[in-house]
């Protein structure tokens, strides 16, 4: 019976409310607005915490403090080598009849979990905002592509930046951090 006369008190605050609404007076609805305020603050402090923990990963690939983070990055600007080299070959010496129809690269990087084990990764995207800050006039952006085989394998592929398809978190990293 409480909670009868409680829902019942309820709707009559909220009647008298409404009544004084409707007459001009101003209301205010303390418990809904603190209610907000309270849930506002902890979505702002868990942005924050995200933003925090997305700068502090980003750092790791601006400034290495592993050299497995090193490697892979070298790995990263070899394999761009390569493609460059390629693609210039393919200038001077292909025609439209014949020329190089795919440039997939394999490197280390296509084997580490961390880049292929939900593909495309934070960490690889990570990477790949490395390659572009480093890179600044690069016209092609890294990509892992997966190959149609019985083993699951990736190769390395650069495709035209025109063409890169940024995903969520790359556009968060970059309207943040970039």
């Amino acid at each position: 019976m409480a909670d009868r006369k409680s829902i019942i008190q309820t709707l009559s605050d909220f009647s008298k409310k409404i009544q004084a609404m409707s007459q001009g007076a101003e209301v205010t609805f303390q418990k809904e607005t603190s209610a907000m305020k309270s849930l506002q603050t902890y979505i702002n402090q868990q942005e924050e915490e995200r933003q925090r923990y997305l700068k502090s990963r980003f750092s790791e690939y601006l400034n290495p403090i592993t050299q497995e983070i090193e490697a892979d990055e070298e790995n990263l600007m070899k394999a761009y080598q390569l493609f460059l080299k390629l693609q210039e070959i393919n200038k001077t010496d292909g025609d439209s009849s014949t020329h190089l129809k795919s440039c997939l690269l394999t490197s280390p990087l296509c084997r580490k979990a961390e880049y292929i084990a939900a593909c495309p990764s934070e960490s690889f995207s990570l990477l790949r905002l490395w390659f572009l800050v480093n890179n600044p006039d690069a016209v092609f952006v890294p990509e892992l592509v997966s190959l149609e085989t019985a083993a699951a394998s990736y190769a390395l592929d650069f495709i035209d930046i025109d063409m890169w398809q940024q995903t969520s978190f790359e556009k968060e990293i970059i309207n943040m951090v970039l």
